[in-house]
């Protein structure tokens, strides 16, 4: 690691570049973990308060094609 490169991504940040693979596959990581873990908590929370039984598998269904449709409206276009 070189001391300019802080720098650089920072002037990268600053000119509204993409971030690399490696970052673009951690953003992608970490909004599918978000998405599952808030929804399927407000599953579990449905479950635990109306004493029901699909709460937490249908919070991880739409938790899962929320945080799905998320990433390919920002990471989809072929730019």
């Amino acid at each position: 690691m070189s001391v300019r490169e802080p720098q650089h991504r920072a002037a990268d940040a600053a000119s509204g570049a993409r971030p690399g693979g490696r970052d673009q596959g951690m953003v992608i990581l970490s909004y599918l973990l978000a998405g599952i873990g808030l929804y399927g908590g407000l599953g579990w929370l449905a479950d635990h308060f109306w004493h029901i039984s699909w709460g937490l598998p249908v919070g991880i269904i739409v938790g899962l094609a929320a945080s799905l449709y998320i990433i390919i409206k920002r990471f989809g276009s072929g730019e």
